[in-house]
């Protein structure tokens, strides 16, 4: 000990002559100073993560409290599920198809309650396809490898499910078990890309008394465009229909003089139409069914919000901080895309780019891409800021931009589709756009920090911004007064993008069914009002005829006239008891003051 304090006190002094006169006494002294050191690192190797508090998902497990004596009663089908555990949710899937996803609170890592509560919930009460799947267990589920519990936590949830009946594996343990490895092998890997296989068409039915018509059905002989089982129901609606009858003939003339089935797509055109009872099984064939921003395309997320996709990738990239290429991938778009906003050709005039045909081949896409069945609404958008703003836009001068703002109204699918925005940025170079969503239907709790994304492109020296708020279109979104910045926000922020905090250019409303929805009477009394133009959509031509014929009564009238839209969504909408084509976006026109 002396010699260990006469080498200390004689470092202080002259530390090079104590390390020389003391060699035996530095690996010791070293090991006393480093052994705290190696003491942290050891403790961080062998201690399990902090675990979170399971009240921080009380919502799912007070649920699953409910669920837990029909699950160990619930029969045991001949299924195997997967089972996703991300750092936001758990989420469960049958055959490929979703039964339910439960988003943790605050969108935190799930715990071991929140996922045994998730797989309860799955077999008692399926969030998704109620409809389709029943209550029952899986042979055996499967945790994907992606999942983001410590071991101890997976061993405990694999263990409590045990008690309920349900055998959980890891993929791990089911590669090592021929038996099981080909049944789950068999239940995820999908069908190589092949050609399309339509299914039939379904039945008809009588537009008055709704009954199925096995066979041939019968339609008006004048307009052609109402279903009816038999000449007695024809009859019964003659004394309504004889009023509507000879602008339902115009609106079923319009297929062949606007040629709207004049569409490029292998999947789509004068011959062949992709109908909506064939949209999944065409995703399924190009393996896009539930995946990226197609999700939105069939039912099996109905049980979440409208813009709630759109969260939880916003709240992914945030986290994850994605190369360009990562962030495309999550899209699920064909890699040929990438990157949206690749520039077009010099030689290219961007304002002649005014139909499918047009921008495909601008673009060098191939016609059997699915990427059309999403990328219509920003090219709807494109289209209307093409057709009816830039022609009366200011030129710039030399060393300025151009800054274009739009309040798109009522958004849906729209809210959950931001990163398409990026296609609009090639036809905009030296521009910073911004669109900001309103509207009812967008879901109430999407954390503030993950409604908006900044979108920029370095080769078009353009960006654009869009936030999505949930509420009716007032006068204060109108004002720009409900998108304010703080004080406190950088201000070198505002140079090269656009936050949208002045007037919008531009006022649209996508797939409004403005009749149906009682919602938007008050936005549109208050448009009218302020003498501002609202562009609007709508899947069929007669809800837009139906919207001229009354909007006389809130001081209105149509400014632009009822068009086809150029960009519609190559997907036909069957009905049942009309003949009347729509389709999404399919038909344009303005309202505005009389």
């Amino acid at each position: 000990m002396d010699s260990i304090l006469s080498f200390v006190n004689q470092v202080q002094v002259d530390p090079l002559n104590a390390l020389a006169s003391h060699p035996n006494l530095i690996a010791v002294v070293l090991l006393i100073v480093c052994l705290p050191w190696f003491y942290g690192v050891i403790r961080d190797i062998l201690e399990e993560p902090e675990l979170p508090s399971d009240d921080q998902n009380p919502k799912v497990v007070d649920e699953a409290d409910a669920y837990r004596q029909d699950a160990i009663n619930a029969p045991v089908a001949e299924q195997v599920w997967t089972i996703g555990i991300s750092g936001r949710s758990c989420s469960v899937a049958e055959q490929g198809t979703v039964r339910l996803i439960e988003l943790t609170k605050d969108l935190k890592k799930p715990t071991v309650e929140h996922c045994v509560a998730t797989l309860l919930k799955a077999i008692v009460n399926p969030g998704y396809n109620e409809k389709v799947f029943d209550k029952h267990k899986p042979d055996f589920a499967v945790v994907l490898k992606t999942q983001v519990l410590a071991q101890k936590q997976l061993d405990d949830f694999i263990e409590r499910m045990a008690v309920f009946g349900v055998r959980v594996y890891t993929e791990d343990q089911v590669d090592k078990t021929p038996e099981l490895s080909k049944k789950y092998r068999v239940t995820v890997e999908e069908p190589a890309p092949g050609p399309v296989k339509f299914n039939p068409q379904p039945d008809r039915g009588c537009y008055v008394c709704k009954k199925d018509i096995a066979g041939k059905a019968s339609q008006c002989s004048a307009c052609k465009a109402i279903i009816y089982c038999s000449p007695d129901c024809a009859k019964k609606d003659w004394p309504q229909h004889k009023n509507i009858c000879a602008n339902l003939k115009k609106d079923m003339d319009h297929i062949k003089e606007w040629k709207l089935h004049d569409l490029p797509f292998d999947y789509y055109n004068n011959k062949t139409q992709l109908h909506n009872y064939n949209q999944v099984p065409f995703l399924a064939s190009k393996n896009l069914h539930n995946v990226g921003l197609f999700r939105r395309l069939c039912g099996c997320f109905n049980n979440l919000g409208w813009g709630v996709l759109s969260g939880q990738m916003i709240a992914h990239f945030q986290q994850t901080q994605p190369t360009p290429e990562g962030m495309f991938e999550v899209t699920g778009l064909p890699k040929d895309l990438f990157p949206l906003s690749k520039p077009f050709d010099e030689k290219v005039d961007k304002t002649k780019i005014r139909s499918w045909k047009d921008y495909m081949e601008k673009r060098g896409y191939p016609l059997d891409s699915p990427a059309p069945l999403v990328l219509e609404v920003p090219l709807t958008i494109w289209h209307i800021i093409n057709k009816f703003y830039m022609p009366k836009a200011p030129k710039l001068k030399d060393g300025e931009r151009r800054q274009i703002t739009i309040h798109l109204l009522g958004p849906e699918k729209e809210a959950d589709l931001l990163p398409l925005f990026e296609a609009l940025l090639p036809f905009f170079p030296k521009t910073d756009l911004c669109i900001h969503m309103v509207g009812p239907n967008i879901a109430q709790d999407i954390p503030p920090q993950n409604r908006a994304m900044l979108l920029k492109s370095t080769a078009n020296d353009s960006s654009i911004f869009i936030s999505i708020n949930p509420g009716i279109y007032s006068p204060e979104h109108h004002s720009a007064a409900a998108f304010k910045l703080p004080a406190e926000f950088p201000k070198e922020l505002l140079v090269g993008q656009n936050f949208g905090q002045e007037k919008p250019d531009l006022v649209i409303a996508m797939n409004a069914a403005l009749l149906q929805y009682q919602e938007w009477a008050p936005t549109l009394k208050f448009m009218i009002e302020q003498d501002a133009t609202l562009y609007v959509t709508e899947r069929m031509e007669n809800m837009a005829h139906g919207v001229a014929s009354n909007i006389h009564m809130l001081g209105g009238k149509l400014t632009v006239p009822v068009e086809a839209n150029p960009f519609k969504q190559p997907v036909l909408d069957f009905k049942k008891d009309v003949n009347l084509p729509g389709w999404s976006n399919g038909f344009l026109f303005a309202l505005g003051k009389q």
